[in-house]
């Protein structure tokens, strides 16, 4: 191998480490959002919990346990600002997550127990029994909900971004450069090397 091409592919580790460092960074970053939700929760600053966790929703790598996570401090948020209609969207969406969701009867408040069970209840009627007859244009359609679109918080955070702003960007602008710079040092070492005797 010419020293262009170890030259070549050295950088391209280096550079997929840094992009792969900084795409673990940006999504890491929701755990940390969320437990400073959870403190300004616990301290009573409801509406300071809730823009974390709005935040937190629209991150790209957001998981399905983690937005469980991030809808169940919310609704509790919205219940102690006295805002039910928004606490019931926000379990609504926890429960298109996981619709076998139960709130803890120990940990979780009477109201926020109480709503989930209503919410769940509400579902289970609206569920069509399997053993009921369903003409085939009535037939519910199976959809794919893993996380529901972030919700929008105003503010400077909802500016439009810039290209190389999320991680999945910058992963492949660096992708891109990385094999740029592979294919030029090939190209100027294959030809330095035909050169030589």
């Amino acid at each position: 191998m010419s020293r262009a091409a170890r030259y070549s592919l050295v950088l391209s580790i280096i550079l997929f480490g840094v992009t792969r460092s900084l795409y673990a960074q940006a999504r890491d970053k929701c755990p940390e959002e969320r437990a400073t939700a959870e403190d300004h929760y616990l301290e009573g600053r409801f509406a300071e919990a809730v823009v974390l966790l709005r935040q937190c929703l629209e991150r790209e790598t957001l998981f399905a346990g983690e937005a469980v996570q991030v809808y169940r401090l919310m609704g509790l948020a919205f219940l102690n600002q006295e805002d039910p209609d928004t606490a019931r969207k926000a379990i609504q969406d926890l429960l298109d997550i996981v619709p076998e969701y139960e709130a803890d009867p120990i940990q979780d408040p009477p109201s926020y127990t109480m709503l989930v069970r209503v919410l769940r209840q509400e579902r289970a009627a609206q569920a069509v029994p399997e053993d009921a007859p369903v003409a085939a244009a009535e037939q519910p359609r199976p959809e794919a909900v893993v996380v529901p679109p972030p919700r929008v918080v105003p503010g400077p955070s909802n500016q439009r971004r810039r290209l190389l702003d999320t991680p999945k960007s910058w992963l492949l602008a660096t992708g891109g450069a990385a094999v740029i710079v592979t294919a030029v040092a090939l190209a100027f070492g294959s030809g330095s090397s035909s050169q030589q005797p």
